[in-house]
């Protein structure tokens, strides 16, 4: 058994578009996917209410505040189906591609790691290719000196240490709760390696659309960061990406 645990604080568009690839892509059978929503105000409660009825989310959360990440994580950890072999934690702008959970499967098989990270598709060009192995046509890079948003973690190996997100919420100086995570995972001993190619893809939503101004206005604020927001929006503007 799967659990994948989705983070969702408004962005309607992104959790559509997550919860229709993944099931677009993930098999039913020995998944569940469960929605952890920290009080969205943009029709995400309704859209997540519906497909929560149509059984394409098998288990859901409606916070009454924004609790943030960590909380929300461990929420999902804890209503995770008790044959769980691995739990996992999505923040909302991915989308999963075909192949992902074969891969993920086979990588779980190969390596027998306590936690595997998320590649993202767009950042295998910065993995040093020293530590990536391939078997049997899957990549993984073993010893991944970037940390990310979306792992999996070996269900028993966590609750055997208490191996849970920090709940705190963003204020200046605070980067987020994934890095202390993995650190406890690497201290009492978790083996850590990274599933590449192909995997998912991270959707970039405009920092200038409206509809996630407002969004990136109050997570950035929160951060300390709100100064570098502009530099952002102009870099879009020359035709970055992010």
């Amino acid at each position: 058994m799967i659990s994948t645990s989705l983070i969702t604080y408004n962005r309607l568009k992104l959790n559509r578009y997550f919860i229709e690839t993944y099931n677009q892509n993930i098999p039913k059978e020995d998944t569940e996917l469960i929605v952890v929503d920290n009080h969205s105000i943009d029709g995400t409660v309704e859209y997540l209410k519906e497909q929560h009825k149509l059984d394409n989310i098998q288990k859901l959360i409606l916070n009454d505040q924004n609790y943030g990440l960590g909380k929300a994580a461990n929420q999902g950890f804890e209503i995770s189906d008790p044959r769980t072999m691995y739990v996992s934690k999505f923040d909302n702008d991915f989308a999963i591609n075909m192949g992902y959970f074969e891969n993920l499967l086979s990588v779980i098989e190969v390596t027998k790691a306590e936690c595997i990270i998320v590649c993202k598709l767009e950042r295998m060009q910065s993995f040093d290719e020293h530590w990536v192995r391939e078997i049997n046509g899957v990549k993984f890079q073993e010893r991944p000196r970037e940390i990310g948003g979306c792992f999996f973690i070996r269900n028993d190996f966590r609750i055997q240490h208490n191996i849970r997100m920090n709940e705190m919420l963003f204020e200046p100086g605070y980067a987020g709760p994934n890095a202390e995570f993995f650190e406890d995972t690497r201290n009492h001993g978790g083996r850590t390696v990274r599933l590449m190619s192909p995997c998912i893809t991270r959707k970039y939503e405009r920092y200038s659309d409206p509809e996630h101004y407002e969004y990136y206005k109050e997570v950035f604020a929160a951060r300390g960061l709100l100064h570098t927001l502009p530099r952002f929006i102009n870099r879009e503007k020359a035709g970055g990406t992010n």
